[in-house]
Parts: structure tokens; sequence; C-alpha cells
């Protein structure tokens, strides 16, 4: 356990930094709510750079991959709670029980890269509604609109957001928008050339076609009158 972890889960664990919260005097709850929050942000950092170095790192052979998850799930505690991460816990079970079908090779050099940038997305999405929540309660001058209660569960949130399981996922629905896109697309053109297709029937069904498949010529020429018939 690092020792960002460790000052987290014990100098500020939820329960006694909530209960030191609610003791102190509203000039000092911005103060160290901020310093509570920012501990826990710093400390799931580490733990998660950790983990991406690690998993990147791994032999592409054997069990390694889920190896590698069982290790990172038994060592390393939830931050926010100080049990078992949900995030790396459920990443762990979908591995260990998919390792026998996954080709290794297609996961560390083109799946794994893919649900690392969705993984890290997430994250940042929660760390940016984490600031914006901080700036909009410097702005309040009558109340704390962020109390340090909701961010204990922001801080849980972005622990979360790491998530194997979860990003692959969110690439499973990428995949099915794409295809749903591409199925659409090829309807669309499909129902474009028929129209053409009629178009192109339609425009010479009143011409004149022989019987052997030859055009008929016609004759464009007005007709002159007879001169016997005037």
């Amino acid at each position: 356990m690092n020792s960002l972890q460790s000052t987290a889960q014990t100098t500020y664990s939820p329960d006694k930094a909530i209960k030191k919260y609610a003791s102190l005097s509203k000039d000092r709850k911005r103060p160290f709510r901020d310093e509570v929050l920012f501990t826990y942000l710093a400390a799931i950092d580490a733990k998660y750079r950790n983990f991406v170095i690690g998993l990147t790192s791994q032999n592409k052979s054997g069990n390694a991959l889920a190896s590698l998850f069982g290790l990172y799930t038994s060592a390393l505690a939830s931050v926010s709670s100080g049990n078992l991460a949900t995030a790396f816990s459920t990443s762990s079970t979908f591995f260990q029980g998919a390792q026998g079908a996954l080709n290794k090779d297609l996961f560390y050099e083109q799946t794994l890269p893919a649900l690392i940038n969705l993984m890290e997305a997430e994250r940042t999405r929660v760390r940016t509604d984490i600031l914006r929540k901080l700036a909009t309660d410097r702005t309040a001058d009558h109340a704390i609109t962020y109390g340090l209660p909701e961010a204990f569960m922001d801080i849980g949130r972005y622990e979360d957001a790491a998530s194997v399981e979860k990003a692959v996922a969110t690439l499973a629905k990428q995949a099915a928008q794409e295809l749903t896109a591409a199925e659409e697309e090829e309807e669309k053109e499909e129902k474009r050339r028929n129209g053409l297709i009629d178009k192109a029937e339609n425009s010479t069904i009143d011409d004149p076609v022989p019987l052997d498949g030859t055009e008929v010529e016609t004759d464009t020429t007005p007709p002159v009158a007879d001169p016997e018939t005037q």
C-alpha cells in the first residue's frame, strides 16, 4: 500500500473526515474538504498508474493476464472504502472467466489500448465534473454547495471509472452503433439505387420497340398536304 493510499484510509477515513468536517467552522470547511478530496484523487491516480503499467508490461502468453488481475484485486483495496475495489474485482472475474477464449496477442496489441482510452475518458469525465462542482462552490457567497459527503461519493465514482469491464461494455456499444449506422447507410443506398432503376425503366416505357428488340425509328418530318385534296 502506497503512502497516499495509507494516508487516505487512516488520516482521512470517511467516517473520521466527515465527523471532523461537521465540527469545523464555515471558513475552514472548504480547505479541509479540498485537502481530503485531493488526497484521495492523488491516491487513486497512483494506484491506477501502477495498474496500467503492470497491465501493459505483462507477458502476452500463458495466464499472465488473469494472474495480473488476480494480483491487483487481491493486493489493492479500494482507496475510497477500504474494501476490495469494485472496478478491479469485476474486471478480474471477467478476464479469469474469459482467459481460455482470449487471444492474448490480439488483446494486448489492439483491444487493450482501446480499453485504456475508454477508462481514461471516463476518469476525465468524472474529474471534470468534480472540478466544475468545486468552481461553482467557490463562487457561492452564503453557502457551501459542494460538501465533503458529496465529495466522497464522487471519489467513489472516480475510482470506479477505472473499470475494464465497463470499458468492454462501452466498446461493444460503440461497435453496435457503428454497425447500425452502416446498415442504415446500406439501406439508404439500396433504396436510392432501386429508385434510379425504376426511373430508368419508366423513362422508356412509351418508346415503341419491335419484337426483334431493335428500336423503331420514328419520322419526325411534318406531313405535307396532298395538292389534289386542296
